[in-house]
């Protein structure tokens, strides 16, 4: 098993504690880092890419490492089975989303928020685990 899975493991299982300890915010930051880490273990173990084409890629699309992981990935799953893109894609823009409250703004992010949190990525996990 990769290094990066083996991280995106332990990261599910950090936010299912956070979660038990009521660490709310944190469990949707490592839910979402699970994933994250998975979309780059497919682009460097099963599209065969490196670490130098996605700089290189960065640099030329302008965009940040986690939209370009997100739609690159989505394209590839897309082109495998688009029923899985249909999930993928819908979960994880909503587990982003639940990130970026539980990171940077500064409202209430409590027990619902990261249960959400938790069923998202359970949702996105499985699929990213096939590609």
């Amino acid at each position: 098993m990769s290094h990066l899975k083996n991280k995106s493991n332990d990261l599910i299982a950090a936010a299912k504690l956070l979660d038990v300890s009521k660490l709310y915010p944190a469990v949707a930051h490592s839910a979402y880092y699970c994933c994250i880490l998975l979309m780059k273990q497919i682009w460097l173990h099963s599209l065969h890419k490196t670490e130098s084409d996605l700089t290189m890629q960065l640099t030329s699309t302008k965009k940040g490492t986690h939209e370009f992981l997100i739609n690159q990935i989505g394209i590839h799953i897309k082109s495998c089975n688009t029923k899985d893109f249909l999930i993928f894609n819908r979960n994880i823009v909503q587990l982003k989303r639940l990130r970026v409250n539980a990171d940077y703004l500064d409202n209430a992010f409590g027990m619902k928020e990261s249960n959400s949190s938790l069923t998202l990525s359970n949702l996105i996990v499985p699929i990213l685990q096939k590609y």
